[in-house]
């Protein structure tokens, strides 16, 4: 596995997580520790390409066992518009691995390294209308 096997997407961009690390050095992100609660995580699995067959699942789990909790998450906040007004969104743009490690062997804190601003993406990806 290759570190551009490890990316974030939005849906039209992509963030490899070397770019994510890098960025991620800047002094004006904030350094946390949180708990890691399974608050963090997505709510639906459902189309999670990685658990798509059982062996994927396996693999899978054998990148959260291996996973080394001395790295922080790196998450970014969003505003989504809600019916009382932004609501901040937490997304997780590197670490699913080590969150879950976090939680299955009940840490009780992780290191995470807050995002204020998103670097320019990897790739942009473009649909083309048929």
């Amino acid at each position: 596995m290759t570190p551009s096997d490890n990316y974030f997407s939005d849906g039209t961009r992509i963030w490899y997580a070397p770019t994510l690390w890098k960025a991620a050095e800047s002094p004006q992100n904030s350094r946390l520790e949180l708990r890691p609660v399974e608050d963090l995580l997505p709510g639906n699995f459902e189309d999670w390409a990685p658990l798509s067959t059982f062996k994927a699942a396996v693999e899978f789990f054998e990148r959260v066992m291996a996973a080394d909790l001395n790295y922080p998450i790196i998450l970014y906040w969003e505003e989504s518009l809600a019916r009382d007004g932004p609501v901040p969104e937490v997304i997780i743009c590197d670490g699913y691995h080590r969150l879950m490690k976090a939680i299955l062997t009940k840490q009780p804190l992780i290191k995470a390294i807050r995002l204020w601003e998103m670097p320019p993406p990897d790739r942009v990806i473009k649909f083309t209308e048929a």
